[in-house]
């Protein structure tokens, strides 16, 4: 990653703010999806891949992706690893009531 297409951090709030809601996913989903892949350093496809039953607690296992409308295995094993959701613990919770989960 160049420096030059680093947010910095005193931004992220703005550029969350910024993403709208699309005929895909709300404006909210996209926001959760980002800030997951931002805290951890993710790849899309892997926070694509995160399924409810995938989180315990302050963390979810990478077990899986979704690249082009397909589950895989992951790009690599260092693929697979935990995910830290404690900040977004209510976002999850306000994502799951909406999709009708826990």
């Amino acid at each position: 990653v160049y420096e030059r297409d680093r947010i910095p951090v005193d931004k992220l709030p703005l550029f969350l703010a910024a993403i709208p809601d699309t005929k895909i996913i709300p404006a909210q989903g996209a926001r959760l999806i980002a800030s997951i892949a931002i805290l951890n350093g993710a790849r899309v496809s892997e926070v694509l891949g995160l399924q409810w039953r995938d989180i315990e607690g302050e963390y979810a296992a990478m077990r899986r992706g979704w690249v082009r409308g397909h589950e895989s295995p992951g790009k690599s094993d260092g693929a697979r690893r935990q995910f830290y959701l404690k900040p977004l613990e209510e976002e999850l919770r306000l994502w799951a009531r909406r999709q009708g989960q826990r």
